[in-house]
């Protein structure tokens, strides 16, 4: 190598102190930035969480009556029977499971550790095993439980009997079980998941009905998925074939639910009635978790939508004889929520005893609750109202006539994401009845509503609720985006009961961690700010000049930047930025127009157009940055972003040539008409061939508006240099989108680099061999560096959301 190229090569010490501040290292350096609250019940405001301390972690519990936190139990006792059992030592403060289930009161501990169960009696000096058995969902009784069995739902009954409760089930037709394209196929047929409780059963609350999920995907085509490098070490490649609906097909999946009587010796099956004016409206219980019953189980309410999202409803079913009924509805130009963060349960409750429901709707403007009428459908009241948010309703207590939720935006000059809890009256005659804010001003309040329904789970975005059962408590972790936690157990009137927990960070300063900048950007033609942060080196020097990525992600359903403490170590976007900024670049992340929790202009200010992602504001943000900003150098300007940001990234490039200058795109939805149709429609439209045609004449068939928003319609534009990286399994973004994207950038000319990744899955953005390689990319292509391209780098995967 010539003497003025190697004083540009990367020394391999670079990436090492880079990797410092990988996840899974940021992880070990700053502790306890938000606890979670575990209730032992629904009639128990005690709950236990986990801490950590130098020691490692230990299970607590808290019992808020008392004010008391004490050991859940004794934990080195319970380290030496695990020892015991696994043959080999096991420290207390690192006992090989993080969730267990509590019984204080008879002093149990059950847990899980790999495939086997245990219960330790804490005055017993052994463990228990527990039997296998297939995962179930146990009646409200207690007397009975539904599994899954070859697809047909089944019923434990108390005296250890088993009863068939479908019989027609099969691969094509399940019930109580999700469709073939679950996004975890793949994973099951290699046999890397574990069996699954029934998906989409509902026991009523006397345990006599079951509302139970059937779905027929007979008439779907199969997608296969090359397994060119086989996880069982084969030679010969898998082909995995999943049933997978792209946009256009005529054959989709038909989801339905049956009713299940059990009062009787012999099950009675009931299949819905649906009216005339149900159109395309399907009911989403197993998806949003929402399935509210009158108590003597005569009539349920769920949530229905249609495949395009714009029309939502709350629907009633006659539990006898299986008729529904639309009770109310919205319509939408673009498309409409259940709530204001998709991977939260939705911001809507029945309460069947009073006939009246909480609704969610952002018809003013703005996220807000309303207060809904059963006997005619009809909006009674707004019941919260104003220039602010809605972000999560978090329990409505019809006995108090409470409604509790979290709102932002509430006080002016606030950072707009700060998240506070909030309660209004319920039996209320106008809005903002008897309103208060709880929460102190200035911080962010990690108070999620649960994440306990479906598309939680398969995000990773799993929460439970902060908010005690009883209402009376909550766990209140407060932070900003440069102030670390202090997690405080608090009365829901604001007061102090005890304090669980502050961060410790010391090991993270010790490193000289840098917390990023924040910023707030005003655009012309844009009614509100956009915000985000600015990753810096540790050793950032502003008289230098530094390169600068941006890592986009810009999808219609969760924010990108980084709300509170918490979160800027750890959240899903901000995920190796500092790693990638350890090695020489300016990191900004921000949410323009397109993105949620704010208002519904903001949101849909995209909408319908080529920049469906809105990359253009995301371009004069940095151009704005750049104003007071010299140590920027805008003529060194990366992008990278996975699945809808690798859409955005990929976009950026093509639209923005004159911004962007190199880009890292993986796993995105990069052609929409050869994606899966639940992807897609629901935030860019239903595809329109033209004379009312939502079906394709054709396979090659391509909608115009899907055409629009395509990156392969833009490929002769690419003037940057672009690396695609996709995994060959990746379930949530079809590995062919992006190769026809390859395609297309070829067919025009262009030359892109391609990353292949055998065996991976959408989570390839956790490997630490991938960041490596996007690193050296832009090292290339940006900095004028010469990577040391095989230096191996041996940090531990993280673990990301599957978004």
């Amino acid at each position: 190598m010539p003497a003025d190229q190697d004083s540009m090569r990367v020394e391999e010490a670079r990436y090492d102190r880079a990797f410092e501040l990988w996840p899974t290292e940021l992880s070990l350096l700053a502790k306890n930035t938000q606890l979670q609250p575990h209730w032992l019940g629904t009639a128990d405001s005690r709950f236990w969480f986990l801490r950590y301390t130098s020691d490692g972690k230990r299970f607590m519990l808290c019992d808020p009556d008392r004010a008391s936190v004490v050991p859940a139990f004794d934990h080195e006792l319970l380290a030496s029977l695990v020892s015991s059992e696994l043959s080999t030592e096991v420290r207390a403060g690192a006992l090989p499971f993080d969730v267990v289930s509590l019984d204080p009161d008879r002093g149990t501990v059950s847990f899980a550790i790999g495939g086997n169960r245990f219960r330790w009696c804490t005055g017993e000096t052994s463990l228990t095993p527990l039997d296998a058995h297939a995962p179930e969902i146990v009646s409200p009784d207690g007397t009975q439980a539904l599994f899954v069995r070859d697809f047909n739902l089944y019923r434990l009954c108390a005296d250890g009997s088993e009863q068939r409760l479908t019989t027609d089930g099969g691969d094509s037709l399940r019930y109580g079980s999700l469709p073939d394209h679950d996004r975890l196929a793949v994973y099951r047929n290699r046999g890397l998941l574990p069996a699954f409780p029934p998906v989409g059963a509902f026991w009523s609350p006397d345990s006599r009905r079951v509302l139970c999920l059937r779905v027929d995907q007979s008439e779907v085509e199969r997608y296969p998925f090359l397994e060119s490098v086989p996880y069982d070490g084969a030679l010969r490649p898998h082909v995995h074939e999943v049933r997978l609906p792209l946009a256009g097909d005529s054959g989709r999946y038909r989801q339905d639910y049956v009713l299940i009587d059990l009062s009787s010796h012999t099950p009675a099956t009931t299949g819905l009635q649906l009216p005339e004016e149900w159109g395309e409206l399907e009911i989403n219980a197993t998806a949003t978790g929402a399935v509210f019953w009158r108590e003597d189980a005569s009539e349920l309410f769920a949530l229905a939508m249609n495949p395009n999202a714009q029309r939502t409803a709350l629907v009633a079913i006659d539990c006898a004889s299986g008729r529904a009924r639309v009770v109310y509805e919205e319509r939408s130009d673009t498309f409409l929520e259940f709530g204001s963060f998709e991977y939260h349960s939705p911001s809507v409750e029945v309460m069947p005893e009073r006939n009246e429901a909480v609704w969610y709707s952002q018809t003013s403007g703005n996220g807000h609750l309303y207060l809904l009428d059963l006997t005619n459908g009809g909006i009674k009241t707004a019941l919260t109202q104003g220039p602010w948010r809605v972000i999560d309703l978090l329990r409505v207590d019809p006995h108090l006539g409470t409604v509790w939720f979290t709102a932002s935006g509430l006080q002016e000059g606030e950072y707009p994401y700060n998240r506070h809890l909030c309660r209004v009256e319920l039996a209320a005659d106008k809005a903002n009845a008897g309103f208060a804010q709880i929460t102190e001003s200035g911080l962010d309040h990690a108070l999620p509503g649960s994440g306990l329904h479906l598309m939680a789970l398969l995000s990773g975005n799993r929460s439970e609720s902060m908010l005690s059962p009883d209402c009376r408590y909550f766990v209140d972790n407060a932070s900003s985006r440069v102030s670390p936690t202090r997690t405080v157990l608090r009365r829901t009137d604001g007061s102090e009961v005890v304090v669980l927990g502050d961060a410790d960070v010391a090991k993270l300063e010790a490193q000289n961690w840098r917390n990023p900048e924040s910023f707030e950007v005003a655009l012309p033609g844009l009614d509100e700010t956009i915000h985000g942060v600015i990753v810096l080196p540790r050793h950032f020097d502003p008289a230098a000049s530094y390169p600068v990525v941006e890592r986009i992600y810009a999808g219609p359903q969760i924010v990108a930047q980084p709300r509170n403490f918490h979160e800027m170590l750890t959240g899903a976007f901000i995920y190796g930025a500092y790693t990638l900024a350890e090695m020489g670049f300016a990191v900004v992340i921000m949410d323009g127009p397109g993105t949620p929790l704010r208002s519904k202009a903001f949101q849909d200010k995209p909408y319908g157009q080529d920049d469906r992602l809105g990359v253009r504001y995301h371009a004069a943000v940095l151009a704005e940055l750049s104003k007071d900003r010299p140590w920027m150098s805008m003529d060194r300007v990366g992008v990278n972003g996975h699945s809808w940001g690798g859409h955005a990234s990929a976009m950026a490039m093509l639209l923005c040539p004159e911004t962007y200058h190199a880009g890292v795109s993986s796993a995105g939805i990069y052609d929409p008409a050869a994606f899966f149709t639940d992807a897609a429609e629901r935030y860019i439209g239903s595809p329109d061939y033209g004379d009312g045609r939502r079906d394709h004449a054709d396979p090659g068939e391509q909608p115009p508006n899907y055409q629009l928003m395509s990156p392969s319609a833009y490929a002769d534009r690419l003037a940057g240099r672009l690396l695609l990286a996709y995994g060959d399994l990746d379930e949530n973004a079809l590995p062919s989108s992006l190769l026809r994207f390859y395609a297309a950038l070829q067919a025009a000319g262009k030359a892109p680099d391609l990353l292949y990744l055998p065996g991976g899955s959408h989570s390839l953005f956790a490997e630490p061999f991938f960041h490596k390689q996007l690193m050296d990319y832009f090292l290339q292509h940006l900095s004028e560096s010469h990577p040391a391209v095989h230096h191996r780098i041996s940090a531990v995967p993280g673990v990301r959301p599957l978004i």
